[in-house]
C-alpha cells in the first residue's frame, strides 16, 4: 500500500530527464539536481562503469555506486537506466522483493550490475561497511510507519553511514502531509478520501503510512550533519482513476473488519464518496484536482560539522 501520492500526477510542467529521458517529474528533477551539484563540478571523480554498464554522461562521469534505500518497481526502473558503476536496492517487504526480482530477471543491454536485498534499517548489520556515491530515499520516510514505526528520525544517521563522505549525495522524495482542512470543495474530496482510506486500514488492524513535511525533513538533515544543497516542491494533480484506486484500497480492507455491520456501513460510505468524487473531478478544469505537493531534497554530508 502506497501513500496518497500514488493517486497523483504532478502538475508542474517539466522537461524529460537529462540523463535517462524519464517523463517522471520527480526523477527528472533529481537528474537536474545531480547535474548541478555533482556532474562536472569536481565533486566526484570519473569512474569506470561496471561490466556492461550504460555509457557515461557527456562529461565522462558516471553516477557511481547507487543505493535505492527503499526500493519499488517504479524507482528501480529508473535507477537501472542511469549510468552507474553498480546499484543496490533494499526493501523490507518480501512481496516487493519478489516483484522487483522478476523485473530485473532480464537485464537490459548495457545495464550496470545490481542486487536486491530484503532488509530493514533497524538491522544494524544491514550493508555494514558499504558506502555509496548516491543514496535515494524514495518515499522511504513516509513508509516507515508500516515497517519501523516511531524510528523515522533515526533513519537519517543510518543512511549517512552508507554515504561516501567525499562524493556522496542523498536524494529524498516525500509527500507533504495532507492538511486537516481544505480550502476548496474539491480539495475536501481529497481529504475525505484520505480519511476514509486510513480509517479502513486502521479498522482492519493494519498500519497506515505517515508522511512528514519538508520542513521536518530539513531539520532532521541539519541535526544529523547534512547540508541541504537544494530542494524543489512539485504541485500535484489528482485524477478520478487515481483517486478511485485509493477508494479500492479502502474497500479491500473491509474483509478484515471484525464488525461485519460496520464493514457494510463503510462499504456504503465508500460508494457514496466515490460518486461525489467522480462528480467533483469532472467539474474541474482538465478533470484534475490540484492539491498539495511532493518534494525533492538534495543533501550531502556537511564537512564543517
Amino acid at each position: 500500500l502506497g501513500p496518497l501520492k500514488t493517486m497523483a500526477q504532478l502538475s508542474t510542467s517539466h522537461t524529460p530527464g537529462a540523463v535517462t529521458g524519464t517523463s517522471d517529474a520527480l526523477f527528472s528533477t533529481i537528474e537536474r539536481l545531480h547535474t548541478t551539484h555533482r556532474l562536472g563540478k569536481g565533486s566526484s571523480e570519473p569512474m569506470e562503469c561496471g561490466e556492461g554498464a550504460p555509457a557515461k554522461t557527456e562529461t565522462g562521469e558516471t553516477w557511481g555506486r547507487f543505493l535505492d534505500s527503499g526500493t519499488g518497481t517504479h524507482s528501480l526502473q529508473w535507477v537501472r537506466q542511469l549510468p552507474l558503476q553498480s546499484w543496490t536496492a533494499i526493501t523490507a517487504d518480501s512481496q516487493m522483493q519478489a516483484t522487483v526480482e522478476r523485473e530485473v530477471s532480464k537485464p537490459s543491454e548495457g545495464e550496470a550490475p545490481g542486487k536486491i536485498l530484503l532488509g530493514n534499517w533497524d538491522d544494524e548489520g544491514l550493508l555494514e561497511g558499504e558506502t555509496y556515491d548516491v543514496v535515494l530515499a524514495d518515499y522511504l520516510i513516509g513508509s516507515m510507519d508500516g515497517f519501523s514505526p516511531f524510528k523515522q528520525d533515526l533513519v537519517f544517521e543510518r543512511l549517512k553511514r552508507h554515504l561516501d563522505p567525499e562524493t556522496g549525495i542523498l536524494y529524498i522524495i516525500g509527500l507533504e502531509p495532507i492538511p486537516y482542512s481544505a480550502e476548496t470543495p474539491a480539495e475536501q474530496v481529497v481529504l475525505d478520501v484520505t480519511r476514509l482510506r486510513d480509517a479502513c486500514i486502521l479498522m482492519a488492524g493494519h498500519r497506515c503510512y505517515r508522511e512528514f513535511p519538508i520542513t521536518w525533513v530539513e531539520r532532521q538533515l541539519d541535526a544529523n550533519g547534512f547540508k541541504v544543497l537544494g530542494s524543489e516542491r512539485l504541485p500535484i494533480l489528482y485524477s478520478e482513476q487515481a483517486i478511485r484506486r485509493q477508494l479500492n484500497v479502502a474497500k479491500s480492507k473491509l474483509r478484515f473488519f471484525a464488525d461485519r455491520g460496520l464493514a457494510k456501513q463503510m462499504e456504503a460510505s465508500i460508494a457514496t464518496l466515490d460518486a461525489r468524487m467522480a462528480a467533483t473531478v469532472n467539474s474541474q478544469s482538465g478533470r484534475r484536482i490540484r492539491s498539495g505537493f511532493d518534494y525533492v531534497i538534495a543533501a550531502e554530508i556537511d564537512k564543517s560539522k
